[in-house]
């Protein structure tokens, strides 16, 4: 991932913890992935419940 601020000027200009920025920074590269995998079978179910629940409601 290419950044093109530092850690603390992204800190100061948001006014959050670089450390915060840090552990965001490290969530995006570990779950990046997933915005781009075909759901499992368990989300397309959860995805069924829901819907008939709202349906019902």
């Amino acid at each position: 991932m290419r950044v093109e601020e530092t850690i603390q000027s992204l800190a100061k200009r948001y006014k959050v913890s670089p450390i915060k920025i840090t552990e965001w920074m490290r969530e995006l590269e570990e779950k990046a992935a997933q915005a781009f995998e075909k759901p499992s079978d368990n989300a397309k179910y959860l995805k069924k419940i829901d819907s008939e629940n709202k349906r019902l409601l």
